[in-house]
């Protein structure tokens, strides 16, 4: 029988030192976005952005029809351009890549260059560029995060915990297999998260969940980042069903995720 995440997961978190300053708490990038789904990578850089220092997020070539939307809604990133790609995934600790990315030949190729040229960066492989990812490329510095048919398809086999905590081995890395019950496996040991409720099913939480274990990343080791950040979305979602049902969005669960982090860290 497997572990299950805990409060303790949250708890045991690095914090920020009184004495840090900018720069010292996490950076992130996160690469994604298109002209169909911009708000993926607007909920991941929101979510992320309230736990790091800086978040920097590119985009496809088609900038004036993304960055204004997002821009309209979101000020807590700075715009990463092509040229400057390398430069800033060298620079930040985590790169989150994946969100709104569609699947097509260029992102394939980049999503592939970037693993191949930076095997020791820290990256959390989430949506559309888990799809299109090398994963003979996969390594310890990376978290995949796939929902159960992104599970079915790249993997070709059923969502169970012997089964994630085999692929974890295998492929030497940290696995959050979404659903229900996520399945968080990290070279072959598994957890069960048990938190949540149907009303995670709403689009954009699990853009919401990759921005924070991107964030979480940054300072904790991969198998501690994605527990507590399954943790923490779940129990955001089950304050919520209490006060509205299913009735409630993704929006709502980035916007109750402060309250009650703040919640599970008293005594």
């Amino acid at each position: 029988m497997s572990a299950t995440t805990s409060r303790s997961d949250l708890r045991s978190l690095i914090r920020p030192r009184a004495q840090s300053h900018k720069w010292q708490n996490g950076s992130v990038l996160i690469i994604g976005g298109s002209h169909r789904y911009h708000g993926a990578p607007l909920l991941a850089v929101s979510a992320a952005a309230r736990f790091v220092d800086i978040v920097h997020f590119a985009c496809e070539k088609n900038y004036k029809n993304i960055l204004p939307r997002m821009r309209g809604k979101l000020f807590e990133f700075i715009p990463v351009f092509s040229r400057e790609l390398s430069t800033y995934i060298r620079h930040v600790d985590v790169v989150l890549m994946g969100p709104g990315l569609e699947l097509n030949a260029r992102n394939k190729k980049l999503v592939r260059s970037i693993q191949k040229r930076f095997p020791r960066k820290r990256m959390v492989i989430d949506a559309g560029a888990f799809r299109l990812a090398d994963l003979t490329l996969i390594n310890k510095n990376s978290i995949l995060t796939p929902n159960k048919n992104e599970y079915a398809d790249v993997f070709h086999s059923a969502q169970t915990p012997s089964d994630v905590a085999r692929l974890s081995h295998s492929l030497h890395c940290t696995i959050v297999a979404k659903g229900p019950k996520t399945y968080i496996a990290h070279n072959g040991e598994c957890a069960t998260n048990n938190t949540g409720n149907a009303g995670l099913t709403k689009g954009g939480t699990g853009d919401v969940l990759a921005g924070l274990i991107a964030a979480f990343f940054c300072k904790n080791d991969a198998f501690k980042s994605a527990k507590a950040a399954s943790f923490l979305l779940g129990k955001t979602a089950e304050t919520l069903w209490k006060k509205r049902s299913f009735a409630f969005s993704a929006s709502d669960v980035l916007a109750s995720i402060p309250e009650t982090f703040g919640k599970m860290l008293r005594p």
